[in-house]
C-alpha cells in the first residue's frame, strides 16, 4: 500500500481515538483502585495466578505510570491505536482491496458500546487483542513460533483468547500441524487457571470464574443480542443523542466523505459525488417519511443507512452474483513461481467468491471465536470489545458489495459516511459519559479529604457512593476500600459502601 495511504490510517486511527483526545478527563473506575493497591506486591506473586500475564501487567503499568489516570488512558489510547492499524493491515492483506480495508477501520475506530473495555484501564481487552492481531500477521508470513508467542501471551492474559484458536485455523488451514503449540497453550493455561498454578499462587489474587456449562445457549443468544439486538440499539440511540447534542456532526460527515473519496482514487470523482448525494437524499427522504417531520432524528437515519446498505448489497449480488474466476492470484502473500501448497486464501480465490468472501468468513468466525469462552462463563459489556472486530468486518463487506459495480460505488460511499458518522456521534455521547463518571468519583475523592484530611489507624468508614453513572461503574464497596487506602496512603481501613 503506498505511504500516503498508511499516512491516512495513522491519522484516522489517532483522530478518531477519543480515549486519547480525552485522557485528562477520564480517570480510574471500579477495580483500578484494587490493582492499584495489588502492584506493591512483589512482582512473582503478581505471576502465581490464574491470570499471570493480566495481573503482572497492572503490576507493572502502576510501578511504570505512576498512579495519574491520564498516562494510563494515553497508553490505552496508543495500544487501541495500534490494535485498529494492525487489523486494517490484516484486512487488506487478505483482500488486497483499499477501499474495504478503510471502511473497516472506520467501523472499527467508532464502533460503539465498547466503552467498557476502552475506557476501563483494568480491563484488558486492547492489548490482548494487538496480541491476537500480531499472531494472525505471523500466522500469515509463516513465522510459526512468532505466532505461538504472541498467541501464548494473549492466552495467559485472559481466557477469552481461548476460542481465537479456531481464527488461527482458518488462517493456517491446510497446515494442521502448526496449531498443535497453540493447542497446548490452552491446555496449559487451562491447567494453571484450575489447579492456581498447583497450588503455588497466591490467594489474594485468584478470581475464579465458574464454569457453567447449562448456560452456553443463553449466553449464545446474549452475545447476538448484545451486537444486534435491543440492547445495542436502545442503548445506542440514547449515546447518539448524547453525542449529538455536544456540537454540529457536519463537519465529521464532510472529513469522512473527503477521505472515503481521496482512498477511492481520482478516477470517476463526479459519479462519485453524485451517488454520494443520492445516497443521503434517499436516507433523508425516507427519514423525514417515515418520521412525518421536516428533518429526520440521527438515530433514524443510522438505521436507514444500514437498511438501504442491506438491500443495495443483496441488489449487487443478484446483479452480478460472483461468477467463477479458477486460476485467480491468492490474495494473501505472492508465492514463488509453480505450483504452490494450497492455502484457505488461495483456495477462496480461485472458487471465485470474490476478495470479500475471505474478510466476511473471517469477519464471523472472528465474532464467534471471541465470545466462545464467554458461553460457559458469563456475558459482559466489556466482552463486546473483541467480537466487534468482526461485526465491523462482515458489515465492511456489505457496504463494499454495491462498490463492485461502478454506478453504485459513490452510493455505497454516501452510506458508509452516514454510517461511520453515526457511530462517531454514539462514541462522543460514551466517552461523555465516562468523563462523567470520573467527575463524580473525583469530587468525591475531594469532599472525603476536605472533611476527612486524615484518617487513623483501623479505621471503619460506610459512605453512600453511587454504584455506577449511566451504566458506568464508579466504586463498588470493594473498589472503595482500595480507593481510601490509596488516597489516606494507609492500608489500614475497612470500609463498605
Amino acid at each position: 500500500m503506498p505511504r500516503r495511504l498508511w499516512l491516512v490510517a495513522v491519522l484516522l486511527a489517532l483522530g478518531l481515538n477519543l480515549q486519547l483526545r480525552r485522557s485528562g478527563d477520564l480517570g480510574f473506575y471500579d477495580s483500578d483502585y484494587n490493582q492499584m493497591q495489588d502492584a506493591h506486591r512483589p512482582l512473582a506473586r503478581a505471576f502465581l495466578t490464574d491470570e499471570p500475564l493480566f495481573n503482572l501487567y497492572h503490576a507493572l503499568r502502576y510501578r511504570v505510570l505512576g498512579t495519574e489516570p491520564r498516562a494510563h488512558h494515553l497508553l490505552q489510547g496508543t495500544l487501541g491505536a495500534v490494535a485498529a492499524l494492525l487489523a486494517f493491515a490484516l484486512v487488506w492483506r487478505l483482500s488486497g482491496d483499499r477501499l474495504l480495508s478503510f471502511v473497516f477501520l472506520l467501523l472499527f475506530l467508532t464502533y460503539p458500546n465498547r466503552g467498557e473495555a476502552v475506557y476501563w484501564p483494568g480491563a484488558l481487552y486492547v492489548p490482548m487483542l494487538v496480541c491476537l492481531l500480531v499472531a494472525a500477521h505471523c500466522a500469515l508470513r509463516d513465522h510459526y513460533w512468532a505466532c505461538w508467542a504472541a498467541y501464548t501471551a494473549a492466552v495467559f492474559t485472559h481466557e477469552a483468547a481461548f476460542g481465537f484458536l479456531a481464527v488461527l485455523a482458518l488462517l493456517l488451514w491446510p497446515r494442521w500441524r502448526q496449531l498443535l503449540p497453540l493447542a497446548l497453550s490452552n491446555a496449559a493455561y487451562l491447567l494453571v487457571r484450575q489447579t492456581r498454578w498447583f497450588g503455588l499462587g497466591d490467594p489474594g489474587y485468584l478470581y475464579m470464574r465458574q464454569i457453567q456449562v447449562g448456560r452456553l445457549w443463553d449466553n449464545l443468544a446474549a452475545s447476538v443480542r448484545t451486537h444486534f439486538g435491543s440492547f445495542f440499539w436502545n442503548n445506542t440511540e440514547g449515546l447518539i443523542r448524547e453525542g449529538s447534542a455536544e456540537g454540529s456532526l457536519l463537519p465529521a460527515l464532510v472529513v469522512l466523505a473527503g477521505m472515503l473519496l481521496f482512498v477511492a482514487g481520482r478516477d470517476r470523482w463526479p459519479g462519485r459525488l453524485l451517488g454520494m448525494a443520492a445516497a443521503w437524499a434517499t436516507v433523508a427522504g425516507l427519514g423525514c417519511w417515515m418520521a412525518a417531520r421536516p428533518l429526520p432524528d440521527l438515530v433514524e437515519v443510522l438505521k436507514l443507512a444500514l437498511v438501504v446498505t442491506v438491500v443495495a448489497a443483496v441488489g449487487a449480488l443478484l446483479v452480478d452474483p460472483l461468477p467463477c474466476k479458477c486460476g485467480a492470484a491468492p490474495l494473501g502473500r505472492a508465492g514463488p513461481p509453480g505450483p504452490a501448497r494450497p492455502t484457505l486464501t488461495s483456495i477462496v480465490a480461485d472458487c471465485g467468491h470474490g476478495r470479500g468472501a475471505l474478510p466476511a468468513l473471517l469477519g464471523i468466525v472472528w465474532f464467534f471465536a471471541a465470545y466462545a469462552p464467554t458461553y460457559v462463563l458469563y456475558v459482559a459489556p466489556r466482552h463486546s470489545y473483541l467480537p466487534s472486530l468482526g461485526v465491523c468486518l462482515v458489515l465492511a463487506v456489505v457496504l463494499r458489495l454495491p462498490a463492485r459495480r461502478p454506478v453504485l460505488e459513490g452510493v455505497a460511499l454516501g452510506l458508509t459516511a452516514l454510517i461511520v458518522t453515526g457511530f462517531y456521534a454514539a462514541g462522543r455521547g460514551e466517552v461523555e459519559r465516562w468523563t462523567r463518571a470520573a467527575s463524580v468519583i473525583r469530587e468525591f475523592r475531594k469532599q472525603m479529604l476536605r472533611a476527612r484530611p486524615s484518617l487513623p489507624r483501623d479505621t471503619r468508614v460506610v459512605v453512600l457512593v453511587l454504584r455506577d453513572v449511566q451504566g458506568v461503574p464508579t466504586l463498588p464497596s470493594y473498589a472503595l476500600q482500595a480507593a481510601l487506602r490509596e488516597w489516606y496512603g494507609h492500608g489500614q481501613i475497612l470500609a463498605a459502601g
